[in-house]
């Protein structure tokens, strides 16, 4: 099958721009609702399907640069609403590689945390996303931490399904074909618990990478005269344990006043001064 020539670029990315602003709202009606949303690329050609006998190349190059900007931009705007929320949510970013018009922000709360947490296959080895592979987004992309896992395509052993499902035995059969053929491929095998529906097992198949990504805000112990919290000699006891200025939320015990003070930003001086702002 033949690849299709993607022309017209400059609306190509007034269409990501348009994408990216009717994204960045997250709707929290829908949301406690539905207890997930998502933003995945509706960029023509890319969020349909192809109605020729032809394939869709990946975007590339600035395209490719201005929709993952875009990613990251939607998951900052929805990470601010998110945060009033005042309950735990998921929120991440589905950076695919090989597949990357599949990549999307993904968010849920309730009982889709744990859904969305298990997606997709963990396997036991591990491929880095390096930040300076994205240019002009590296720093960016190196303010997430992104976890590997698989992109799959998946079907079980219920397939083909009853002859009656098709338009003609020739159909049926053409499809019990493929997915005899498929099953001699390299494959993952999983097994059900339980039947679901007349299926018992799955068949997994690898089509490329995908990096989850999401930034986090921990939120950090200091106590008072504890010079030892910190690596850095001669700075002041009461600091970040991991670097000398921090934007992070962070909780401040003093120990003559047993007052606890949440510190959303602060400074570090030379002489040993601690201020808020």
């Amino acid at each position: 099958m033949r690849s299709r020539k993607i022309r017209g670029h400059k609306r190509r990315w007034n269409d990501i721009e348009k994408w990216i602003n009717n994204h960045k709202d997250l709707n929290l009606d829908y949301l406690k609702d539905y207890k997930r949303d998502y933003a995945k690329i509706r960029v023509h050609p890319w969020s349909g399907l192809a109605l020729t006998n032809s394939t869709i190349p990946e975007p590339k190059r600035e395209t490719r640069k201005r929709i993952t900007s875009g990613l990251i931009e939607i998951y900052d705007s929805w990470k601010i609403t998110l945060d009033k929320l005042g309950e735990p949510y998921y929120l991440k970013i589905w950076l695919f590689d090989q597949r990357f018009s599949n990549s999307q922000v993904v968010c849920a709360i309730g009982e889709y945390i744990d859904f969305y947490e298990n997606t997709f296959h963990k396997p036991d080895f591990s491929i880095k996303l390096f930040p300076e592979n994205f240019g002009q987004l590296e720093k960016q992309i190196s303010e997430f931490e992104w976890e590997y896992r698989l992109d799959e395509d998946h079907f079980d052993n219920s397939e083909p399904g009853s002859p009656d499902l098709y338009a003609s035995i020739a159909d049926y059969e053409e499809d019990k074909r493929y997915y005899a053929k498929m099953l001699k491929k390299p494959h993952r095998t999983t097994k059900f618990k339980e039947p679901i529906g007349e299926a018992t097992e799955s068949y997994s198949f690898k089509k490329g990478n995908v990096w989850l990504g999401q930034k986090n805000d921990t939120t950090t112990m200091y106590i008072q005269n504890r010079r030892n919290s910190s690596k850095f000699k001669g700075c002041s006891p009461l600091q970040n344990c991991n670097s000398l200025i921090s934007l992070k939320s962070a909780i401040a015990y003093f120990a003559y006043t047993q007052r606890w003070h949440l510190l959303t930003s602060y400074h570090i001086f030379s002489d040993r001064r601690f201020c808020t702002r």
